[in-house]
Formats: structure tokens, sequence, C-alpha cells
């Protein structure tokens, strides 16, 4: 897998230093447009996106101590963070969509098949979040090209 799709231990352990100000940019830039990407896929409106991004990264500083690298890859255990918080921004503001509520019953079942089909819906979003990145990067690549 390439370097983007990795995320470095390393650079967890810095950012758990909470001094350490250049690794939570990295971890910031990394995964800031998952995050809006999940966020949108759930369908928050654009208007609440980056107040619950702001919400999310606060909670990621306070979780990330948490975070046990044996229990799984540290992507699906940050999107759960990101699920979470827009299911709780859809209790908050009383509306649930299809995808949050299909969501819900994977999270309240996560054992077996549930927990192997829940790894594999974050894997899909992940596996569209970056072919996203890639489509981006190769268009305006093109279309530079042509110019």
């Amino acid at each position: 897998m390439s370097e983007e799709g990795l995320t470095s231990y390393t650079l967890l352990e810095r950012a758990l230093d909470h001094s350490d100000d250049r690794a939570w940019q990295e971890l910031i830039e990394k995964y800031q447009k998952f995050i809006y990407f999940i966020l949108r896929e759930k369908g928050v409106p654009e208007r609440e996106l980056e107040d619950l991004a702001q919400s999310i990264l606060g909670e990621l500083v306070t979780q990330l101590p948490k975070y046990n690298r044996e229990s799984g890859k540290f992507r699906s255990w940050f999107a759960q963070i990101v699920k979470n918080k827009a299911v709780y921004y859809y209790r908050r503001n009383g509306a649930y969509s299809r995808k949050v509520n299909r969501f819900k019953e994977l999270v309240v079942d996560v054992s077996g098949e549930a927990e192997n089909e829940l790894e594999n819906y974050i894997e899909e979003e992940w596996l569209n979040y970056v072919t996203r990145i890639a489509v981006e990067r190769v268009s305006s690549s093109y279309s530079n090209n042509v110019m």
C-alpha cells in the first residue's frame, strides 16, 4: 500500500505529545479530507461540516491515548469516531438519515458478521475517498498538461 494509505505509528506516538504541533498538523493534513468525506456521505449539511470536523479533531485529542494498535487499524478506529459524531449530530438535530440508521445497526451488533460488515464498510469508504483524491490529482494534472 502507498505511504498515503498508511498511518505511521510513529506519527501517532508523536501526536500523543501535545507539544508536538508538527505531528498534529501532519495528522490533520492526512485525515481532514477523510473526515469531510465521511460526514458528506452521512448527509451532514455543508454549513455544519467545519464545526463538526473541529469537534471530531477535539475528540481525537482526547481519544488518541486510548487507541490500541493491536485492536485494529487506526483508520478504522478513527472512522468510528467520525461516524459516532455524525450519529450524535443527527440525534442532536432530531434527524436520522437512512445511512446513519444503517450504521447504527452495525454499531449495535458488533459481533461476528456485523463486525466484518462494519470493517468492510469502513474499508470501502476509505477506498472511495482515496479513489476520489487520485481522480482529482489525475484530472488536475491532465488539465494542466492540456493547456
